[in-house]
């Protein structure tokens, strides 16, 4: 009887440190993308970060994910600038409610993944248009390439696809 409750205090600090490391995992990935060289931001590592949660926490801690890892970036590598965060969290904030809502509606996860990206994308650039035209944001619309988001929202609706399936079998 002992071990195993012994057993079952392990297992539980396990999971929370599993939990903590990946956490910390998903609020640096952004900071290490702006550190290196490398452009990591224009593949979209906090939407992928994003679908991630979704698929395996949920709602409730996709929103938490939406609206802190941009201000968490800014704060540790000054990237989104100030004043994207906010689009940008309202972006991601948005793409969450959407899946979640088409996926009430819709059981095609490569749509409810794509159009949810897209319309999402859509409000950040018209958020990203008033910044803009306030003075908010430096002139310059799109800084990553329509193709390249077309296709990181391609791959991320298949890679949830997959991931889907393979949870259900």
């Amino acid at each position: 009887m002992h071990i195993e409750s012994v057993s079952k205090f392990a297992d539980k600090w396990k999971h929370i440190l599993v939990l903590a490391l990946s956490v910390l995992t998903f609020y640096l990935i952004p900071t290490f993308s702006h550190a290196f060289s490398f452009p990591l931001y224009k593949y979209e590592p906090m939407r992928l970060i994003l679908f991630f949660v979704i698929l395996v926490s949920g709602r409730r801690s996709s929103y938490t994910i939406a609206f802190t890892l941009p201000i968490f970036s800014y704060f540790t590598s000054s990237h989104p600038s100030f004043f994207k965060v906010f689009p940008m969290s309202v972006e991601l904030a948005l793409n969450t409610f959407l899946f979640f809502e088409l996926k009430k509606r819709l059981n095609n996860y490569f749509l409810i993944t794509f159009f949810s990206i897209l319309f999402s994308k859509c409000v950040y650039y018209l958020l990203k248009f008033i910044f803009i035209s306030s003075y908010l944001l430096p002139p310059g619309f799109v800084s990553t390439p329509i193709l390249t988001q077309l296709l990181v929202a391609v791959f991320l609706s298949l890679m949830v696809v997959i991931i889907s399936r393979m949870k259900s079998s």
